[in-house]
């Protein structure tokens, strides 16, 4: 039998929960304290609850049949609504415990990094950020600018060098 970690996103009409309400929110709590053993973790808002739960199961459709049951269970513990599931992923766990160890926000990049990434000086890499054609900053920190790294990739892969140094242009 294999592990499962299973999000549920049920939808509903009816009285919307509101995270302000402290009886809202003890609710929701103790229907989590009901299905402890399943390590859930529940969000709700307005008209939309959620839950993750650890549950076991031969396949992807047995581990989602004992995670809708057992959030039953616990909505009905503590009376809340039973609402339509309308969203759920069941992830085998030792693949979930991979994407755990992935980041969840993208890589950033300042002007050192940037001058690197472009095998040009720090100086040049403060120029070429200043042009229009260059990706907009993520975040302007009291360190300075930071960038996403993705999107300086997409740069450099379409950006034409030129060597030497730009002329200057005299005007008559």
């Amino acid at each position: 039998m294999k592990e499962w970690s299973v999000d549920i996103t049920r939808v509903g009409d009816g009285p919307a929960l509101d995270p302000h309400d402290e009886e809202t929110v003890e609710r929701v709590q103790k229907a989590q304290w009901s299905i402890d053993e399943y390590a859930p973790v529940a969000s709700f808002l307005g008209n939309e609850i959620s839950f993750q739960v650890a549950v076991k199961g031969e396949d992807p459709e047995e581990a989602v049949a004992e995670a809708i049951a057992v959030t039953d269970k616990a909505l009905r513990n503590v009376d809340l609504p039973e609402w339509p599931v309308v969203e759920i992923e069941a992830v085998e766990w030792t693949r979930f415990a991979e994407q755990l160890k992935e980041p969840t926000y993208p890589e950033l990049v300042g002007i050192a990094e940037l001058a690197e990434m472009l095998k040009v000086s720090k100086q040049r890499a403060s120029e070429l950020a200043r042009d229009e054609r260059f990706p907009r900053p993520q975040q302007v920190l009291a360190s300075g600018p930071v960038w996403i790294a993705s999107n300086v990739r997409d740069f450099a892969a379409t950006w034409v060098r030129k060597p030497g140094r730009p002329r200057k242009v005299v005007e008559a």
